[in-house]
């Protein structure tokens, strides 16, 4: 959360919004808006007034006598606080006057002495949670003034959200640049003064023991020629309506730049410092006492600043007590940092101490911002503190990346649906101090002729003041975020072959050359490098030329120089190799870089979301996708007939459910499954998410366990993955399952009822085998699901065993169906014209083998043509089972007759004969 004062805002803006235009210029930025605070209307007879004198009460040692004067009038205060003070600016409530909490100003008798009004705290007024004393308004508010001209809209503070990747939207200068950038009324005033260093450089302020941790750190000494007081007004006022406590000049200094920038400073009293600092890591069980006064126990994994042998704060989220700034302070140590955002974060939720300056490094702070913030905390010091730097010291142990990226326009409007030319994208881009523009390659590889060569340039030692062949076209490819290697020879095996008639502005040249520093036969014989700009010409990097004897020979220091020459000069050398293309379509492309304070700029969809945030949501017109299937017949029915099968499971009366992808040791053991197949993270969150499931069972029954105390009754169902490890390091495998669950009396013919109409939608017809593989489920009570003879899935009755365990009163019958093999088994539906003549009806019964299931008697009888089979009984004899069976005998060509019917009878009980051994019983 980020508290934005309006008038703090609009200090950065050239025209002031009003909190609504800031407010939607936030929501067009894609920050989120929690909330608008607004001051309260105060009532007129609450004003400011002027303190006048101050006595101690007589009879109360805890309260004063004021005489405050508003207008032409004096008025006895008795007040209670302890900030009062001659000549103070304060708020005065009249008699008659009415709180925003609705309490009413009358004249009272405190101790003996009258009261004839109340001077107000922040509380008091609803401007803050602050009563520790009064608001103090500061000289530069008048006198005798109504408090609502004091306090108004211009004072409401703008709750919002900001991205967890976005360190630049924790600072003032930040939002004001979005906010300007997304209103074209107004323009950015970043207002940021930078003292100049006018302090010793040193090098024994600190040193650096975490210097991968600690990217960058910067420590100032100043001395303070006064006893360190109050900030001023204006700016505790700013920081109390941001949500931050006013303390002394020297922290709310710090604490200002912090909101103005976004990066976070501490300060140090020099006096409480033995030697230099020193970052480190701490050791297990070192102790710290942090300023909220709470001893906290470090772990080797925090970043501490310590002062010898002992840590005085803990790095990047608060400092301790024993180099807290006080009165007395007389010389200041003021660090800025950057230190590990992954280490910071795991250190603040660690001690469970998450603050303003944490909230900032957890985002990334890039190591640009430390120099700015600090010279501007030396200005305001200096100003308001009268402080005088004597020493500095700085230390930088990366290299401050420049992040370029190419934009293709046609890949933008394949992104946002919306076309734009690359000069649009330039100028909305620019709004928001990103610098881009088209990429001419021809253009941006003149602007740096006549530039010295210099063998082995590159652009940490050399920026773009010095080239040699390889490093002036890798770096001209760079502007559009295209790597083509670091030397000519990485240069020349990445490119495509191209020929010299063929040839376009951006493609590469090659040729030997001279060998002095390198290998010819590791460069296989590649050496040099030009441009190719177009019209015959190319822009080359060159130390050395061909002579009259045809030999190579190195030029004069003065003349090592970029250069353009014709083509020809490369292309009939007799040592010229092939040209090389990288990027057909470079005319597309708008060059981009990300200013530093936008890390999180990276490729071209972070770019296409700025651009599409300023062209203006509202703005993009509906359209239909642009993809459309290559032939009839490719239409992918996947989400279709997914959704059909939930709908149909939701109008049987089941609950969809979503439940967790993990499960526990216990759930193993509960549910009877072995955890040795099961994939085990390595990183749980807790021990009941150890283990990626293998089957939807085990989280479906804990629903269905879950329930149970609301009601008997009832079925669930899940569409979700399961995961089987590889015996190899590759990801496991993800199968898209079906499982559903009732918990009822006869729960196994609700669920075969379920199944059965599953398989009437998908119009296929699974075979029941008998097994005894799945430990979840009854071992004489379960089935598995084939079709063709491929598993499709199982079918059965929670074990018994289980169902006591989880105390489960009804039973519980489950299935588990692989979705994938259904939806490719689905078979659309088949209309046929009903039957012009009248069906005939009978009832039979089979005597099969006790080995013959009713699912293979059903197969049988259904060979014979134009006869629907449904199951009716079944029941035990002496000499075998006997199935009742209820036959439909259709007729398309006449109505059938008694000698029709009884020839289709004989057919099937020959049928049932020759299949399996049946008889049939008429």
């Amino acid at each position: 959360m980020v508290k934005i004062v309006s008038e703090w805002l609009n200090q950065h803006l050239s025209e002031p919004l009003g909190v609504a235009e800031m407010v939607a210029a936030l929501e067009r930025a894609g920050i989120e808006v929690e909330e608008v605070i607004q001051p309260p209307e105060f009532d007129s007879r609450i004003v400011t007034a002027t303190v006048v004198e101050v006595k101690p009460h007589p009879n109360a040692d805890r309260l004063q006598v004021a005489t405050v004067k508003s207008g032409s009038k004096k008025y006895q205060v008795v007040c209670g606080a302890p900030n009062l003070y001659v000549g103070q600016r304060v708020v005065f409530a009249q008699l008659g006057a009415v709180l925003p909490d609705g309490t009413e100003i009358t004249q009272a008798k405190i101790r003996g002495h009258d009261s004839y009004g109340m001077l107000c705290s922040e509380l008091e007024l609803g401007l803050g949670g602050s009563h520790e004393g009064l608001l103090d308004l500061g000289t530069e508010v008048a006198a005798d003034l109504p408090l609502r001209e004091v306090f108004n809209a211009e004072q409401s503070v703008v709750d919002i959200k900001t991205a967890a990747n976005r360190w630049d939207l924790q600072s003032y200068v930040g939002l004001a640049r979005e906010v300007a950038a997304h209103t074209p009324a107004t323009d950015l005033i970043e207002q940021i003064v930078q003292a100049p260093p006018a302090g010793q450089r040193v090098t024994n302020l600190f040193t650096n023991q975490a210097k991968e941790e600690v990217s960058c750190y910067g420590l100032l000494k100043l001395k303070l020629p006064q006893k360190v007081a109050a900030s001023p007004p204006w700016m505790q006022r700013r920081l109390r309506l941001a949500g931050v406590r006013p303390i002394n000049v020297v922290v709310d200094v710090t604490n200002y730049v912090m909101l103005e920038t976004g990066q976070p400073l501490h300060a140090f009293d020099a006096a409480q410092v033995k030697g230099p600092l020193t970052l480190r890591f701490a050791t297990n069980g070192e102790v710290l006492t942090t300023l909220d006064g709470v001893k906290r126990a470090l772990a080797s994994e925090d970043i501490v600043v310590a002062s010898g042998k002992h840590p005085v704060a803990l790095a990047g989220i608060m400092g301790g007590e024993t180099a807290e700034i006080g009165d007395n302070t007389q010389e200041i140590l003021v660090e800025a940092a950057t230190f590990s955002d992954v280490l910071v974060r795991k250190s603040a939720k660690r001690h469970g101490l998450r603050t303003e300056a944490s909230a900032r490094f957890e985002r990334g702070l890039p190591v640009q911002a430390v120099r700015p913030a600090l010279r501007y905390a030396v200005h305001l010091l200096q100003e308001y503190a009268g402080a005088e730097l004597t020493a500095y010291q700085n230390e930088l142990n990366i290299w401050p990346w420049v992040q370029h990226i190419g934009v293709r326009s046609p890949r933008l409007q394949q992104l946002l649906g919306v076309k734009l030319e690359r000069e649009e994208v330039s100028d909305y881009l620019r709004h928001l101090q990103i610098d881009a523009e088209p990429f001419d390659i021809a253009l941006e590889a003149r602007k740096h002729l006549a530039k010295p060569y210099k063998l082995g340039a590159s652009f940490k030692t050399d920026g773009v003041k010095a080239f040699d062949c390889s490093y002036l076209v890798d770096y001209i490819y760079s502007l559009i975020g295209i790597k083509i290697g670091h030397t000519a020879h990485a240069q020349y095996t990445s490119g495509t072959a191209v020929e010299l008639a063929d040839l376009r502005p951006g493609d590469l040249v090659f040729r030997g050359g001279p060998w002095v520093q390198l290998d010819e036969v590791e460069r296989e014989g590649v050496s040099h490098v030009a441009l190719y700009i177009g019209e015959g010409k190319i822009i080359d990097a060159r130390n050395n030329v061909r002579n009259q004897a045809d030999e190579w020979e190195e030029l004069p220091v003065e003349e090592q120089q970029v250069v353009e020459l014709s083509l020809e000069q490369m292309s009939q050398d007799s040592q010229f190799l092939g040209a090389r293309r990288y990027v057909g379509d470079l005319e597309q492309y708008v060059q981009v870089t990300a200013p530093w304070w936008r890390p999180d700029l990276r490729d071209e969809a972070d770019i296409a979301e700025e651009v599409i945030k300023l062209y203006g949501l509202d703005n993009l017109e509906a359209t239909l996708p642009a993809w459309r299937p290559k032939e009839k017949g490719l239409v992918d029915h996947y989400w279709s007939r997914l959704n059909e099968l939930r709908q149909l499971l939701r109008g049987r009366g089941l609950f969809e459910v979503t439940t967790y992808p993990f499960i526990s040791e216990v759930d193993l053991a509960n549910y009877k499954i072995t955890g040795q197949n099961h994939l085990k993270l390595k990183n749980p969150r807790s021990q009941e998410q150890a283990y990626l499931r293998q089957s939807l069972l085990p989280t479906l029954l804990k629903a269905v366990v879950d329930n149970t105390t609301y009601k008997d009754n009832f079925g669930v169902f899940e569409i979700a993955r399961t995961y089987t490890p590889r015996s190899d390091e590759m990801l496991p495998l993800e199968h898209t399952m079906l499982a559903l669950a009732w918990q009822q009396d006869e729960a196994r013919l609700r669920v075969k009822s379920d199944i059965d109409q599953i398989m009437r939608l998908l119009q296929i017809t699974p075979q029941f085998v008998t097994s005894h593989d799945n430990p979840s489920l009854h071992p004489a009570r379960q089935v598995t699901l084939e079709v063709d003879g491929v598993a499709i899935g199982c079918y059965g009755e929670l074990h018994s065993k289980i169902m006591q365990n989880q105390k489960l009163r009804n039973a519980v019958a489950v299935v588990e169906l692989d979705v994938v093999r259904l939806l490719e088994l689905w078979q659309s539906a088949r209309f046929e014209p009903l039957p012009r003549y009248q069906s005939s009806y009978r009832d039979i019964a089979v005597m099969v083998p006790d080995k013959v299931t009713w699912q293979q008697l059903a197969v049988s009888l259904s060979q014979v043509e134009d006869v629907v089979v449904t199951y009716q009984d079944e029941f035990q004899r002496e000499s075998g089972r006997v199935i009742t069976v209820h036959l439909e005998l259709q007729a398309h060509a006449k109505t059938l007759n008694e000698q029709d019917i009884q020839q289709r009878l004989q057919q099937i009980a020959t049928v049932v004969k020759q299949d399996l051994d049946a008889e049939l019983e008429l």
